[in-house]
């Protein structure tokens, strides 16, 4: 009996070593309270089932619905795409989210809420995780005919041309045919100051050349005809600050021909728009009239679609930094191939995006083609004589391959750039 009674101590005392030691390992555990829960829905704007994501990134083949009601414990980063946590190794994009218990509302009708608000007229594309993820068009390509704006409408993009020049520009040093020290004494000897001038300046506005946005009354007929418009009205000077103007670029595509042997067309056309199978993008010159193009227009004494043409004098003088037109969606593709290098590593297009000089206090943050923010790049295209109609703002996020193409051919009165940056903080 005092034997049984000596067991059952020794095993009520193991017991009592166990509780205390589930007990001391349930306080050392992260807990969750009621109030860092995070109550979310799910806000996904074309209404599908949306997937879950293990820790790892990998998609599984569990679907949750548009407007479901999910807890989530926290908010964490995978492979720098901001995920809320809803179970164990269970994921879910925050983008595709709203906070709160309320009834999702639709993004597309979000969007459409903004627009509502301004007299803008065109198409914009929005981008997620390097998809495009809506393509939603406003007013009319052409209202005459009542034709209204579409997903396959093609814009003049203006200034947003001078990303692809300087990606071509890229290509050929990747490639070891040039180098952004490269002197532009090699190719336009003629041109006063030029030994003092590199590549890299003429990417990144700092040459010391300027120019206004001057053009002739007829269509200039070849490239070469435009460049030589250019080196006739051009002046340079000494100070290499940063100085905003098409030269530059009209300069870097007359590179990229003498490079090549090539007309910068067909080098645009092999080396960008063809690998991307990008359709809707073709030069003023290539547009016939089967093409979906969109025509200028503003907001005049309180109404829409007042004519508002665009000098095709103007676009035939601008290769490389303004003849292109295209449609968002083309427009988005680009993007995302940027952000997956498909037309540079990853390293190389760094390097075109990084400023070799530090901009002053009054001066804008640019290179490459790109204006360069916190956390983003952007770029805005618009064409000084046609300001209130065509206007191109393209803005991407540094991280999580997220963006919004903007593209109007009516824009009078729109704070275009703030008006892209209101429906891309729709999406998170």
């Amino acid at each position: 009996m005092k034997r049984l009674l000596r067991y059952h101590r020794v095993w009520w005392w193991l017991l009592g070593i166990v509780a205390v030691s589930c007990l001391a390992w349930l306080l050392l555990l992260p807990r969750t309270s009621e109030d860092d829960r995070i109550p979310i829905t799910i806000n996904y704007s074309p209404g599908y089932g949306i997937k879950v994501y293990n820790k790892q990134g990998v998609g599984t083949d569990a679907l949750i619905a548009t407007n479901t009601h999910l807890t989530a414990t926290r908010l964490t980063t995978i492979n720098g795409i901001a995920m809320y946590q809803i179970g164990a190794n269970r994921y879910i994009p925050k983008s595709l989210t709203q906070i709160g218990r309320g009834q999702a509302k639709n993004v597309s009708q979000a969007e459409d809420d903004l627009v509502a608000e301004t007299h803008f007229q065109g198409t914009i594309a929005t981008i997620q995780h390097n998809k495009i993820s809506s393509v939603r068009s406003y007013g009319y390509q052409n209202a005459g005919a009542k034709i209204k704006n579409s997903a396959n409408t093609m814009y003049p993009i203006a200034s947003a041309e001078k990303m692809m020049t300087a990606v071509l520009i890229a290509q050929l040093i990747q490639k070891g045919q040039l180098s952004y020290d490269t002197k532009l004494s090699q190719f336009y000897p003629k041109v006063d100051g030029v030994d003092k001038i590199t590549v890299r300046q003429l990417l990144d506005h700092r040459s010391g050349i300027q120019m206004n946005e001057t053009y002739p009354d007829t269509p200039l007929k070849t490239e070469q005809d435009a460049i030589n418009w250019t080196l006739n009205h051009l002046d340079t000077s000494d100070d290499h600050g940063y100085s905003y103007t098409n030269a530059n670029f009209v300069l870097l595509s007359g590179i990229v021909r003498q490079v090549t042997k090539q007309s910068y067309m067909q080098v645009l056309k092999a080396r960008i728009l063809t690998p991307l199978k990008l359709q809707q993008s073709k030069n003023y010159d290539q547009l016939t009239s089967r093409d979906a193009v969109a025509q200028g227009y503003q907001y005049e004494d309180g109404h829409d679609n007042q004519p508002q043409p665009i000098s095709q004098g103007l676009l035939s003088s601008l290769p490389g930094t303004g003849s292109l037109y295209m449609s968002a969606a083309d427009m988005a593709r680009f993007q995302i191939a940027l952000n997956t290098n498909s037309l540079l590593p990853q390293a190389a297009f760094k390097k075109l995006l990084t400023m070799t000089v530090e901009p002053e206090a009054d001066e804008s943050a640019y290179a490459g083609g790109w204006f360069l923010g916190d956390g983003y790049r952007m770029v805005h295209g618009s064409y000084n004589d046609f300001a209130w109609s065509f206007d191109s703002i393209i803005e991407m996020k540094s991280t999580g391959g997220s963006g919004i193409v903007l593209l109007a051919n009516q824009s009078t009165d729109t704070d275009t750039q703030q008006l892209a940056e209101n429906i891309l903080k729709i999406g998170g």
